[in-house]
């Protein structure tokens, strides 16, 4: 926890050497979660550090999904909204708001789950309408320059042709590839609502 305090909320312990390294399972729904890693004959065990499980109103179709001890109440779209604005528009009549993947770990949390169920270009809740290329997730807080480093595809964002002002993850256009895109925010698109208690 000394070492890891801000990103790490599990870790993976290897009782035959001892060694103890950051948490890097993918899970899930949180129900399907197990304390031990899912390979055969292997002595690693995962442990949660800390985890503040939020509260999750599961109505609207909200589950509890969790990446590596990070844990979040969503909302996977099983259809496209018209453009971003109703995509938020979508969110807000749920009692939620578009993903706020403002730490390396919640961003991580977007990633796999979207990935693994959805597979689908994406749009999370981060945008530059007021000033090209500061950009600012939907609680707010602007990008850090850490994430700006870590979450964009190579050459992203780049406003090409002009008036990309949303960031997709484009798992269908581009499946081998990790990171976000400057994309048009009038486009037709999936979207992922998260619960927290600011709602």
């Amino acid at each position: 926890m000394s070492r890891y305090s801000e990103n790490c909320q599990s870790v993976v312990y290897n009782s035959q050497t001892g060694n103890c390294t950051p948490g890097s399972i993918a899970f899930g729904p949180i129900e399907k979660v197990t304390t031990s890693i899912p390979e055969t004959g292997s002595s690693d065990k995962l442990y949660y550090v800390r985890q503040p499980i939020p509260p999750c109103n599961t109505s609207n179709n909200f589950a509890l999904y969790d990446v590596c001890g990070t844990s979040a109440c969503l909302y996977l779209s099983t259809s496209r909204a018209n453009n971003f604005g109703n995509a938020r528009t979508l969110c807000k009549q749920m009692n939620s708001r578009l993903f706020v993947g403002n730490t390396m770990a919640k961003f991580s949390l977007f990633w796999h789950t979207t990935k693994t169920y959805m597979n689908v270009d994406t749009l999370i809740g981060l945008q530059d309408f007021k000033i090209e290329g500061n950009f600012v997730w939907e609680n707010g807080k602007p990008l850090s320059d850490e994430q700006y480093q870590y979450i964009w595809l190579p050459n992203e964002p780049n406003n090409i042709p002009g008036d990309q002002d949303c960031a997709v993850a484009l798992h269908a256009l581009l499946p081998t590839k990790f990171g976000l895109c400057d994309g048009f925010c009038h486009k037709s698109r999936y979207y992922i609502c998260e619960r927290s208690e600011e709602f």
